[in-house]
């Protein structure tokens, strides 16, 4: 629900979104940043290099979004191809970077996806308090449906003195990565204070929008010191992970080990040139939507991935063994023995494991067949019907060691 209403109020944003693209001077920004009456969201581009150029459309529906929303936040960006020295000095070295300034004098540092629906979900959490306070069911309702991860906590009077600050410093912790509420019930009535008292329990729930799953700590298991930190880990282990940057795609192997326990990772790489959508942001959350219940099915085994060719044409060969001038398909990784599976492909018998790999995202009998297919497709490596890539069978090595040149990036 939460990704639904941010992709309308981003669209709605895109079609205002007039060409003509606006840099703050060096000047504006460093008042700005100065000044810094409320929130203020800065972009740190070099306008001549690709991985600037992808920012700029999903900078300016958040732009446009921000104002239609009336998000009390300001929000600019700035060319450092033609401002270095100013850039330097506020400690960007990176590019492209995108950082918030705090009034209370805080600067964060985004990290997620440079897109704009997790760029304006960062945005409404830190310009939140960091704990939320729901004195209402309305409240905690719409809470609840605010971000993909939500953690709410609610204290009987007599533990919220012992468990409160704990929850306090988690929230304090990860409150730009995730939303933290605290649910302050009604004073009982005298009448109810002693049942109430018998009956209720503290508890801290956490609920995670992708996977749709709910995890619960309750009083006999606060007092562990680790309890929080395991909840946290637990509920917010992605169900379809989106690698970011270059240290988080040489580091699947690793996730993969926590996360899977077969070790086998599928890849889907996409673009925006992928299906009839007009940008790979609005495709992969349709991807997302589809492959849900087959990742689901094999969460506790096998990690999926969505990983974005627009923003790493080189990811296709060099993590999926796909073609060197492919950049959106299908692979099947073991991590354990190094063997890759792009799909579709020939054997040496001749026969073809099926049809190309139709995926239309949003067309649901399209998508059906197609993940009968890749799990058909699971089922022919398992029992060893499918021979691994020899990498060179493209005519000629892909690279896997390479991937992605250029300036140093942020991520």
């Amino acid at each position: 629900m939460w990704k639904t209403s941010l992709l309308q109020l981003l669209i709605s944003a895109v079609v205002s979104w007039v060409n003509g693209w606006q840099h703050a001077s060096e000047a504006e920004l460093v008042q700005a940043v100065k000044e810094r009456t409320k929130p203020l969201l800065v972009a740190y581009l070099f306008s001549n290099e690709k991985s600037s150029q992808n920012l700029i459309s999903h900078w300016a529906r958040v732009e446009n979004a921000v104002q239609q929303q009336q998000i009390e936040a300001d929000v600019m960006n700035i060319d450092c191809s033609g401002s270095l020295s100013t850039c330097l000095e506020l400690d960007v070295k990176a590019y492209p970077a995108i950082r918030l300034y705090h009034p209370d004098g805080r600067v964060i540092r985004y990290r997620g996806p440079r897109k704009s629906i997790p760029i304006l979900a960062f945005l409404q959490r830190v310009t939140r308090p960091v704990l939320s306070l729901l004195v209402t069911t309305h409240k905690v309702v719409s809470f609840l449906s605010s971000d993909e991860i939500v953690f709410t906590a609610e204290f009987t009077p007599s533990e919220t003195l012992l468990y409160e600050a704990h929850y306090r410093q988690l929230a304090e912790r990860y409150y730009d990565q995730y939303s933290f509420g605290l649910i302050l019930s009604s004073p009982p009535s005298k009448q109810k204070s002693q049942t109430t008292a018998k009956h209720s329990i503290s508890k801290i729930k956490c609920h995670n929008a992708q996977t749709n799953d709910s995890f619960t700590l309750t009083s006999t298991e606060l007092p562990f010191t680790s309890a929080l930190q395991e909840l946290l880990t637990q509920c917010t282990v992605p169900l379809i992970y989106e690698p970011i940057g270059r240290k988080q795609l040489a580091d699947l192997a690793t996730f993969s080990a926590s996360n899977a326990k077969s070790g086998v990772i599928v890849h889907f790489f996409v673009t925006s040139d992928s299906s009839s959508t007009e940008d790979s942001e609005d495709t992969k959350e349709l991807y997302k939507k589809e492959i849900a219940p087959l990742a689901k099915k094999y969460s506790q085994d096998i990690l999926f991935t969505i990983i974005d060719g627009d923003e790493h044409p080189g990811m296709g060969p060099a993590v999926g063994g796909l073609p060197s001038n492919v950049r959106s398909g299908v692979s099947v990784e073991n991590t354990r023995t190094g063997e890759l599976f792009p799909y579709p492909r020939k054997y040496k018998s001749g026969a073809e494991v099926g049809k190309k790999l139709q995926l239309n995202p949003g067309e649901n009998e399209s998508m059906i067949a197609a993940m009968d297919e890749l799990e058909r497709f699971l089922g022919q490596i398992v029992e060893g019907k499918v021979k691994p890539w020899n990498g060179k069978e493209h005519g000629g090595d892909t690279g896997r060691e390479g991937g992605q040149t250029g300036r140093h990036d942020e991520l």
